[in-house]
């Protein structure tokens, strides 16, 4: 899976991964935690919903064939969002959130390492 087989889709998944990261990071450092989202989801779902799909993401656009530096990568940058909230007037960090964002990053490593080729595959065929 290390050499891609579909260059346009790995590009759209590099982009993808790019701008979740991008919301990920506003919602998490920006955004005050009073700020409404227009829809009500907890903060724990939010945390590992967002961590499996970067992690996934990571996977696929990057470093399909390197799952444990996926995992470091994806735990520092959810150690980082801690220490920085740490610093921050609006936001505090949680030792609840750090283990929820570690769970999210190992089922998006188990989804990956389940179904990333044929999810690789199959948009390959799609987008080209």
């Amino acid at each position: 899976m290390s050499s891609p087989e579909y260059p346009r889709t790995q590009r759209l998944l590099r982009v993808g991964f790019w701008i979740t990261f991008a919301v990920c990071s506003y919602y998490a450092v920006v955004l005050p935690v009073t700020e409404d989202l227009g829809f009500d989801v907890s903060d724990v779902a939010l945390h590992g919903l967002a961590f499996v799909v970067l992690t996934g993401l990571l996977l696929m656009a990057y470093l399909p064939d390197d799952w444990v530096r996926s995992v470091l990568l994806m735990a520092a940058y959810a150690i980082t969002i801690e220490l920085v909230q740490t610093q921050l007037p609006n936001r505090e960090a949680e030792l609840k959130d750090l283990v929820v964002d570690g769970a999210g990053i190992a089922i998006g490593v188990v989804l990956f390492r389940l179904a990333g080729a044929w999810a690789l595959k199959t948009a390959g065929r799609i987008i080209g």
